[in-house]
């Protein structure tokens, strides 16, 4: 049930000439999508939330819809002036009570456009141009920034659009840092740390347990912690994003335990040490795809590029690691699948507790 970003009561579904609207019974604040608003008003105010939506300030609202942060805007004309939240992942506009029924409608069954005046039909054109724009943003595979198009053509997921960040990710960048740092050192000597510091199945519990945290701070060679630290930093911004610092490291080291304890219950092979962090950063995975469903991902498959939301992507990892598993138990592959279903099970397990805690802690 969508809540309110304002007072977190639950918004019901209204429909209106121009389309559908969630309104709060409490507040009496409106969320609606942007194609909505432009059917409803007139051709300046469409072209301002066109723009709130494209790029506004990052604030403290949180989207009903993905439940990520919403950008603040403002909204001006003749007799009125109205700061709205804007999410660029749903196209989902948000108007404190009262705001949404103060803008300019649009006129219905007027004259043609050579009956407009010189500005009106420039605002016409602007709002075209825009959503032209945005089509081809959306439709195209290809990302804007040549560094997430070097980073797709290494065959890794791109964020094309998403949430933005409300506060920078010095958490992330701090353990992303130290894994950095204890695994180049390991490097040096890695027969060595492996075997004081990996997590060896049948001797699980050496060192008190510490091994199942350890073991994430060593890798087997340079590809193995660049593709670890993309996705820790990729999906770890966001859920730091949402979740503060406790808990964001809270949900890494959850993780972390249930990859390495699936790994020690179902993996025959107990001898066999498992090193990295992709358990814990699986449980991230799980969480960003989980918290932002509809974010849009870009990822080169064979020689066509791809755009799909966060929850598609999801859902063939999962299959990957089914297919993983599958080799696993029969003694194939050197990737501990069952590791990674149980990371990503520990941030579902988490993702769950959080929403309905905070959801509970919030309504009034």
């Amino acid at each position: 049930m969508p809540l309110c970003p304002r007072c977190r009561a639950s918004l019901r579904e209204v429909d209106t000439k121009a389309g559908r609207i969630r309104r709060c019974g409490a507040c009496d604040g409106v969320a609606v999508n942007l194609a909505v608003v432009r059917r409803a008003t007139d051709a300046v105010t469409s072209r301002q939330v066109s723009e709130a939506v494209s790029g506004g300030i990052p604030g403290d609202w949180q989207c009903p819809i993905c439940e990520g942060g919403m950008a603040t805007a403002l909204l001006s004309g003749s007799g009125f002036l109205t700061e709205i939240g804007a999410c660029s992942c749903c196209e989902l506009l948000w108007f404190d009570g009262g705001d949404y029924e103060s803008l300019p409608e649009r006129e219905q069954g007027v004259a043609a456009d050579s009956e407009l005046s010189l500005e009106s039909r420039r605002a016409l054109a602007e709002v075209e141009v825009a959503r032209l724009s945005e089509v081809a943003r959306e439709t195209t595979p290809l990302p804007e920034e040549g560094w997430k198009w070097v980073l797709m053509m290494l065959g890794l997921p791109v964020e094309l659009r998403g949430p933005g960040l409300s506060r920078p990710p010095w958490s992330t960048v701090a353990l992303l840092f130290v894994i950095l740092a204890i695994s180049l050192v390991a490097l040096g000597n890695l027969e060595s740390a492996i075997v004081n510091f990996g997590l060896v199945p049948g001797m699980a519990w050496r060192l008190g347990g510490l091994t199942f945290l350890s073991s994430c701070f060593i890798h087997a060679g340079f590809i193995h912690l660049f593709g670890n630290l993309y996705f820790l930093f990729a999906a770890g911004s966001r859920a730091e994003d949402c979740l503060g610092t406790w808990r964001y490291l809270l949900l890494f080291s959850f993780s972390a335990l249930c990859a390495g304890l699936t790994h020690v219950i179902m993996d025959p092979r107990e001898m066999i040490p498992v090193i990295g962090a992709s358990g814990g950063i699986s449980g991230l995975i799980a969480f960003y795809a989980l918290r932002f469903p509809r974010a849009k991902l870009g990822i080169r498959i064979l020689v066509a590029w791809a755009p799909l939301p966060a929850w598609g992507l999801f859902v063939f990892w999962l299959a990957l690691q089914g297919i993983g598993t599958w080799g696993q138990v029969r003694g194939f592959g050197s990737a501990s699948a069952l590791a990674h279903l149980g990371g990503a099970f520990g941030g579902f397990i988490l993702w769950l507790v959080w929403k309905e805690f905070d959801r509970g802690r919030e309504v009034p």
